[in-house]
C-alpha cells in the first residue's frame, strides 16, 4: 500500500525501496499482475521472479521454524506455503509429523507451547488431503479442527470451513448441517457472506430454488463484503453473466482490484484435486476469455501462468 501511494506521487525510486522488503510470493504476484506496479517490477525483474521469491520465502520460514522449534505456528506457516505452491504431498508429511508432536500417542507432554495453533494444523492437513483427492480423510481432519475451540469460543471459522468442504465434495445436506449453529449475528460481515455462500452452493446442489434465491439475494445485497464469494457461487450455479459483471466491478475498484486479478490468473490445480476445484478452474478460464472481462483485465492488469494456487481453496 505504501509503495502504491508513492507511485501515485511519482516517487518510483522510493516506492521500489519500500517494495524491496516484500517477501510473500502472493504479494509479489499482486504487483506483477497489476499495471500500477510496472515501474517497480520491470526495473528489478530478477527480484520479482515468482519462482525465486517462493524459494526464498520457504527457506526463510524453515529457518525461522528451526530457530523456534517449540512453535507449532512455524510448521503451519511452512505447510501453508507448500500448499500455496501446489505441493500437498510435502505439506501433508510435514503437518502429520507436527500433529504427532503436538499430541504424542503415548500421552507424553507436547513439545509445542502454542497448542492454540493445533486447530489450524488440522485445517491445513485437511486442505492437503483434499488436494490429494482424499476427501473422506480431509473431512475427518477438518472435523477434528472444528471441534476445538477458537480463542476460547466456539470454532465458527472452521465450522464454516467444514460446511464449505462438504459442498466441495458434493454433500450439500451435510454442509447445511455443519453450519446450522453458526448464527449470523455472531460472525463478521465476511463470515455472513461465507455462511450464505455455503448455503447457496448447498441449495443449488439440492435443487432448492427458493433457498438458492434467498441466499443469492443476500449475497448480491452485500457483495462488497466478499465479492469473490459471489463470483464463486455464480460460476457454480451457471450464472456466467453475474460472475462477469461482479469481476468487472472489482477490477474497476482500486481496492478490490488485487483480489479480482488474483482470481482470474491461470493458477495451479493439481491433477489429484477434487472435481469441484477443477470445475472452478475451468469456470475461471472461461470467465477471463469473455471479451468484456478480457478488456477489463487488460485495462488494469494482465494474466500470467502462475506457479501458485490463487483463491482456489
Amino acid at each position: 500500500d505504501l509503495a502504491l501511494s508513492l507511485l501515485d506521487r511519482g516517487q518510483a525510486q522510493a516506492a521500489g525501496a519500500v517494495a524491496a522488503d516484500i517477501v510473500a510470493p502472493e504479494t509479489v504476484l499482486d504487483m506483477l499482475i497489476d499495471r500500477r506496479f510496472d515501474a517497480i517490477t520491470t526495473a528489478a525483474a530478477d527480484r520479482y521472479d515468482l519462482g525465486k521469491v517462493a524459494v526464498r520465502r520457504l527457506a526463510a520460514l524453515r529457518a525461522a521454524s528451526a530457530a523456534a522449534p517449540d512453535k507449532l505456528k512455524g510448521f503451519n506457516a511452512i505447510v501453508s506455503a507448500l500448499l500455496s505452491e501446489g505441493r500437498p504431498g510435502e505439506a501433508l508429511a510435514l503437518i502429520d509429523d507436527a500433529i504427532k508432536r503436538a499430541r504424542p500417542a503415548d500421552g507424553a507432554h507436547s513439545t509445542f507451547t502454542d497448542l492454540d495453533e493445533l486447530n489450524w494444523a488440522y485445517d491445513l492437513r485437511s486442505r492437503a488431503l483434499l488436494l490429494l483427492g482424499r476427501g473422506d480423510e480431509a473431512l475427518a481432519s477438518m472435523k477434528a479442527g472444528a471441534e476445538r475451540t477458537e480463542n476460547g469460543q466456539s470454532n465458527v471459522s472452521q465450522q464454516l470451513n467444514l460446511g464449505e468442504l462438504y459442498v466441495h465434495l458434493d454433500r450439500p445436506a451435510e454442509a447445511l448441517d455443519a453450519i446450522k449453529t453458526v448464527s449470523p449475528d455472531k460472525v463478521s460481515a465476511y463470515g455472513r457472506m461465507d455462511r450464505e455462500g455455503v448455503r447457496a452452493e448447498a441449495f443449488a446442489q439440492l435443487h432448492d430454488r427458493a433457498g438458492l434465491a434467498a441466499s443469492l439475494a443476500y449475497m448480491k445485497a452485500h457483495a462488497d463484503e466478499a465479492p469473490a464469494w459471489l463470483i464463486e457461487v455464480s460460476i457454480e450455479t451457471g450464472d456466467t453473466e453475474g460472475a462477469a459483471q461482479t469481476t468487472i466491478r472489482m477490477l474497476a475498484d482500486p481496492i478490490q482490484r488485487p483480489q479480482a486479478l488474483e482470481l482470474v490468473q491461470d493458477a495451479i490445480v493439481p491433477d489429484t484435486a477434487p472435481d469441484y476445484l477443477k470445475r472452478f478452474h475451468q469456470g475461471i478460464a472461461a470467465l477471463r476469455e469473455r471479451p468484456d472481462v478480457k478488456a477489463a483485465i487488460d485495462r488494469v492488469g494482465r494474466v500470467m501462468v502462475v506457479p501458485l494456487m490463487t483463491n482456489q481453496l
